[in-house]
């Protein structure tokens, strides 16, 4: 459309849209605006065509947007939906807008470029129901804007045909007794009926109506329309089904338009084609709800499918690969990853097609066995146990075996949900710890069950030691294996806790019951915040804290930290975090997130009981500490142990290598400490050089 064509009369329609329009060159040069739009602008409409173009209106993030999103759209498919843009106002504030914009190629060989747009007010929200009311509205108030002015019938049909070809919703009108009239490029797109076909055809031609959930028949908005005289919304979502047979999901509108003397003289139909919204969001309630990786229910449909089935009762299983860590740590994540995909799909095909089967995490997977005795239920583990045990992990050309330990609990109809799933863990551990490859039934009596009973009671002391603060911090030293007086006091802060009758107890005693029932980022958010606290009252003092795997894969305990140290001001190159080798290698990802969050703030990073995991040499290169910490089960013995002694001498070497220092735990005698030395090891910390101690007397002794 060459803008000498553009009606002069058009301006009547586009003043009193509700909405904006504009006309711009490809560039965004504006050619034409409403007063609509003007105001939104916060500018007389004569200066938005004073050369302005539409991205010189925009905020500096729309800009961005403008350049890397809409303007690569309408060159690339000629359209652009529902685009979001905040317009500057001359007085600093902002207006945000939608904008459907459709590119126009002059039928003219070398004739001009020219961008309809549409824009429409996202001010209370930006949200797509919003957007499509305000779009409804736009397209009633076109339709009475028909209807109010027939006496200019001529001059109407062009704005309207104008209107009809710029809107990016479909936009079909019809006659009083429903045929087509008009169509717009967007209405013969969404129904694949060409207008030239369409035209004087009854509306229903165009593709039958169903709702979009039942799919059952729905009766036609226009029709609706035609008969009551007002305006009517169809069900959401509507279903057209169209002659070709495809489908597509609708959000509809029917408006009528009327006569100057209020007589129905046809219908407005518009409609905005939500199909692949609809699909966006179907994918998305599949992905909250299933596992990426293989494609199983995630733990929260397996928990979701679990309170379900105590309607009716059934069997609990819990899986556990038990060779995956070596896989994964020889051969790497993504041998890992692709060895979890391919035991997935070889229980997929063992299970029943009534039976859940999911990955709770890592290598763990879940099976509810719905209204399945117990003997039926452990013939299916059973032969799911040897499926998995005749299965060999091909990768390179190497062929691996792989075996899984099977844990069942009982879920009577009825039943709590609440101990079900830990029950079926106590059998799984139950059935690695009788050798793996094993299929266990819990059994209340089960001295396992009994010793996990007496764990679970911690849980509550736990919580009232945190609420009563009976927790207290010690401070043991960590001393330079070559005296050094200029050091400065190094330590590590360990965790007790005093019971209900004054008694101290060590972090054995607590520890294990915390880590088994997630309390520990509780633990270590308080062992954050009183270590901070001390240290920043304690000057001079270096501190090691140590931190658990749950917390290390809790991005609100990271945050935690960060705070912490913004409260308190301490300076975080007086402290060091420790981080045990199976916490780092079990979260990697998130690990060396965390280290490189604090590493960014000054902090530094211990490897703790370094030597005791399967692969600690091949993640020194990945994980960026400062030390090494040599597990003391090593160090303690190895003035008499030859072995020890050599593999305490490796691990030195190769963190030097690394660039790294290292520190030597469980030093109890002088003997040990001299071959420390010896060694060249750099710290020692243990009973024969300092005995853990309150922070409050090494407090004391520092001031």
């Amino acid at each position: 459309m060459n803008i000498e064509h553009y009606p002069a009369d058009a301006d009547v329609f586009y003043e009193d849209a509700p909405c904006g329009f504009l006309l711009t060159t490809a560039d965004g040069t504006i050619l034409a605006a409403n007063r609509r739009f003007a105001q939104w602008c916060g500018r007389p409409a004569e200066a938005l065509t004073a050369g302005l173009r539409l991205q010189d209106l925009l905020a500096p993030a729309s800009r961005i947007l403008h350049e890397t999103h809409y303007a690569p759209l309408l060159k690339l498919q000629g359209f652009a939906y529902e685009v979001s843009f905040d317009l500057a106002l001359p007085d600093g504030q902002r207006f945000p807008v939608l904008v459907n914009a459709l590119r126009r190629e002059d039928s003219a060989p070398g004739g001009p470029t020219r961008i309809s747009i549409t824009v429409f007010n996202a001010t209370e929200t930006r949200r797509y129901e919003r957007e499509l009311i305000a779009a409804r509205k736009a397209a009633e108030s076109a339709a009475l804007a028909l209807s109010t002015a027939n006496d200019t019938l001529s001059a109407q049909k062009e704005q309207l045909r104008i209107t009809l070809y710029s809107i990016a919703d479909a936009v079909v009108t019809t006659d009083a007794a429903g045929l087509v009239t008009s169509m717009n490029p967007a209405a013969t797109v969404l129904t694949g009926s060409p207008e030239a076909r369409a035209l004087g055809q009854p509306v229903q031609q165009l593709g039958q109506l169903f709702d979009g959930a039942t799919r059952s028949p729905r009766e036609s908005p226009v029709l609706a329309c035609l008969h009551a005289g007002t305006v009517q919304r169809g069900a959401e979502p509507g279903l057209l089904l169209r002659g070709d047979g495809a489908e597509r999901l609708i959000a509809d509108t029917a408006a009528p338009i009327r006569s100057a003397d209020g007589r129905v003289t046809g219908a407005v139909w518009v409609c905005h084609d939500i199909t692949e919204q609809n699909a966006a969001s179907e994918r998305l309630d599949h992905a909250s709800r299933h596992d990426t990786l293989t494609g199983l229910a995630n733990r929260a449909e397996f928990e979701q499918r679990l309170t379900q089935l105590a309607c009716d009762g059934g069997l609990v299983c819990h899986l556990d690969l038990d060779q995956f860590k070596i896989i994964n740590d020889t051969l790497g994540h993504v041998a890992g990853d692709e060895l979890l995909r391919q035991v997935a799909e070889l229980l997929r095909r063992g299970v029943r097609q009534s039976d859940t089967l999911a990955r709770l995490g890592g290598d763990e997977f879940g099976l509810l066995l719905s209204r399945c005795p117990l003997g039926r239920g452990r013939t299916i583990a059973e032969s799911l146990r040897e499926r998995v045990a005749s299965f060999r992990f091909r990768w390179g050309d190497q062929s691996h075996p792989i075996s899984v330990s099977i844990g069942i609990a009982e879920l009577p109809a009825g039943g709590e949900t609440s101990a079900v799933l830990g029950h079926a863990d106590i059998a799984c551990h139950a059935a690695k710890e009788a050798g793996r490859n094993q299929v266990y039934c819990f059994d209340e009596n089960d001295p396992q069950w009994q010793h996990r009973k007496g764990e679970m009671g911690w849980v509550p002391r736990i919580q009232r030691a945190l609420d009563e603060d009976r927790f207290t911090l010690y401070f043991q030293p960590i001393v330079p294996t070559q005296p050094d007086p200029s050091a400065p006091p190094r330590g590590e802060l360990l965790l007790r806790l005093r019971d209900e009758s004054g008694q101290l107890l060590g972090p054995g005693a607590f520890i294990p019951a915390a880590e088994r029932f997630q309390q520990m980022q509780a633990l270590d958010r308080w062992v954050v915040r009183k270590a901070f606290e001390w240290m920043q009252r304690t000057p001079g003092v270096y501190a090691a804290v140590n931190i658990s795997g749950q917390s290390l894969g809790d991005a609100a305990f990271l945050a935690h930290v960060v705070k912490q140290f913004e409260l308190t001001g301490l300076d975080a190159s007086r402290v060091c975090f420790e981080i045990t080798e199976t916490a780092a290698i079990g979260n990697l990802t998130a690990a060396l997130h965390f280290i490189a969050t604090l590493r960014q703030l000054g902090a530094r990073f211990a490897l703790d009981d370094f030597g005791a995991g399967l692969s600690s040499f091949a993640y020194l290169k990945t994980l960026p500490v400062d030390y090494v910490k040599i597990d003391g089960s090593f160090v303690k013995s190895l003035a008499e142990d030859a072995l020890n002694r050599a593999i305490v001498e490796s691990i030195h070497r190769i963190a030097r290598l690394s660039g790294l220092e290292t520190v030597a735990e469980w030093v109890e005698s002088e003997a040990v400490l001299q071959e420390l030395r010896v060694i060249g090891v750099d710290h020692a910390q243990g009973w024969g050089v300092g005995k853990p101690v309150p922070v409050e007397s090494v407090s004391a002794r520092v001031v």
